[in-house]
Order: C-alpha cells, then sequence, then structure tokens
C-alpha cells in the first residue's frame, strides 16, 4: 500500500537541540532516529511516498531543526516526497511573529507551523500550564498571527483538547488559514461528557477549513479505544479531510494494516483508504 506518513519526529542526539528527550529518561527514545531508523520502522509490504517531520526540538532551537533536516534531505531518493512542520509561538506579539516567518522563508521544505497548546485538567498529558483560550490577549494574538499564516500560505497544526478547540473555532474560520488538528483531537474517553465533547468538536470543524490527522492514538490510554475513535471519526469527518500520522518514533507500533482495514470495514471504500493514505496529503502539503 502507498502512503504518506503526515506525522514524525526525527532527531540526532549529537545535535544538542532536544533536550527533552534526555530529560525523558526512557532508553528506548535516548537514542537517534534519523532517516535510516524511519525507513527501517515500515514493514515491506508498505511503500512510503513520502513523509511530513514534525517539530521535536526545543522551541529556541527550531531553526537549527530545520537546518538539520534540511541537510539530510538532500539525501531522500527523488521519488520520495516530503515537507516540515516547524515550530512558532502563535500567541506572541503579531510584529515579532511576522519577523520570526521570515527566519523561515529560505527553507522550502517547512510547509506549517505547529504550537502546542494542549491544556487538560481532567489528564495527566497537559504539556502547558495555563489554558490560553482563557487569555484574551494570547487570543487576540492568535487570531492576527493566523491571518499572518494564511497570507503566506503556511499551515496552521494545530494541538489542543476538544473543549479548547471549540472555543477557538471562530478564530480558526475567520483568519480562513488551513488547520491540522493533531492526534484526532485528543479525545478524552473517561467519561460521557467528554466523549460527548469531543463529538461535538468533530461536528463543529468537520465542514470547515479544516484537517484532521489519524495519529497519537496512544495518547490519554487511548490505544485499547482506538476502534472507537476510528469509527467515530470516518462517521463524522469528510473522507477528504483526514490524513494518517504515525507519530514514530513516539507510538512503537507499525499499525497501518490494521487502521486501513478499520476504515474498510466502517466505509467499505477503496477510494476513501488511498485518499486517507496518500491522495488528501499531496493536495494538502502541496507534494
Amino acid at each position: 500500500m502507498q502512503f504518506i506518513d503526515s506525522h514524525l519526529h526525527l532527531w540526532d542526539l549529537s545535535q544538542k537541540i532536544n533536550s527533552w528527550v534526555a530529560k525523558s529518561n526512557d532508553p528506548y527514545l535516548m537514542q537517534n532516529f534519523t532517516l535510516d531508523e524511519l525507513m527501517g520502522f515500515y514493514a515491506k509490504e508498505h511503500f512510503l511516498a513520502g513523509f511530513i517531520t514534525i517539530e521535536a526540538a526545543d522551541g529556541n532551537k527550531t531553526l537549527d531543526e530545520v537546518r538539520w533536516l534540511s541537510r539530510i534531505s538532500q539525501s531522500l531518493p527523488s521519488n520520495i516526497l516530503y515537507k516540515h512542520i516547524a515550530h512558532i509561538d502563535t500567541t506572541q506579539n503579531p510584529e515579532q511573529f511576522s519577523k520570526e516567518l521570515e527566519r523561515f522563508k529560505p527553507f522550502d521544505i517547512v510547509t506549517g507551523f505547529r504550537d502546542i497548546c494542549s491544556f487538560s485538567e481532567n489528564s495527566s498529558y497537559s504539556p502547558c500550564s495555563t489554558d490560553i483560550t482563557f487569555n484574551r490577549d494570547k487570543l487576540e494574538n492568535l487570531e492576527k498571527n493566523l491571518r499572518l499564516l494564511k497570507q503566506n500560505s503556511y499551515i496552521y497544526n494545530c494541538q489542543m483538547y476538544p473543549d479548547q478547540l471549540l472555543r477557538i473555532y471562530p478564530i480558526i474560520i475567520e483568519s480562513k488559514v488551513t488547520t491540522i488538528i493533531d492526534h484526532c483531537g485528543l479525545p478524552l474517553l473517561t467519561n460521557d461528557e467528554e466523549f460527548t465533547i469531543w463529538q461535538s468538536m468533530l461536528d463543529k470543524y468537520t465542514q470547515s477549513n479544516t484537517i484532521f490527522k489519524l495519529s497519537g492514538l496512544d495518547m490519554n490510554d487511548n490505544w485499547d479505544n482506538r476502534v472507537k475513535i476510528i469509527q467515530t471519526m470516518v462517521d463524522k469527518v469528510s473522507m477528504n479531510k483526514l490524513i494518517y500520522g504515525s507519530n514514530f518514533p513516539l507510538l512503537k507500533k507499525d499499525w497501518l494494516n490494521e487502521l486501513s482495514q478499520l476504515i474498510k470495514v466502517h466505509n467499505s471504500s477503496e477510494i476513501s483508504v488511498e485518499q486517507i493514505f496518500l491522495d488528501n496529503a499531496i493536495k494538502l502539503f502541496h507534494l
């Protein structure tokens, strides 16, 4: 099966730009994950047509990461499609934001930017200490900065929880920026209320300028709920608004075959599988 992996991370610890990896004390993560490891991750029956790397460096080292990825990407086979989503602070002063954008213009691999703003009082995964969606100044900056991304033809890669996504919906819509929502919108299935909020968010966004990533199914202890999550996504989100991402190497499982079977069973369409695994990503990232 031909596919594009739209969410993976690479690092070389000798670059000294991924301090969070060293701090993790995880022996598995504390090794290099470069192109060789990526190519060896997928089984032989899969054909990796291309991939999108997602920022994994320290925030102040994101430009160093882009330079490193630009160098190593030159060794990719000519038939492998490739782009990168870099980090940027989307809530900073718009004047400074605009200056930062200019620093990335020389790098053709950069197709968009991610700023992790996930905050939850109900999950152990809450990388942010506060919720920006309750901060008026940050929201005003976010609105102006998303418009700047749109003007510069960049993608906004958004990682927030469902309740946060519901609150910033008007900002994303009015900015008209192409938006990718990471990890199925970070569903919490701990109770019926959380599940309902997630479904409401999917309903709200499915008609918008938004793409959902089928990734992160190990987060929030959701691995055993992956069938329910994928079935809900396929039910509620248009096939042209779904893309696949492995979250390599953070998710240590190659579950491409399982995911494709889940989609086929629930949608009974070979066309939809090819859309999700290949066509949508080619169109979205202009590959």
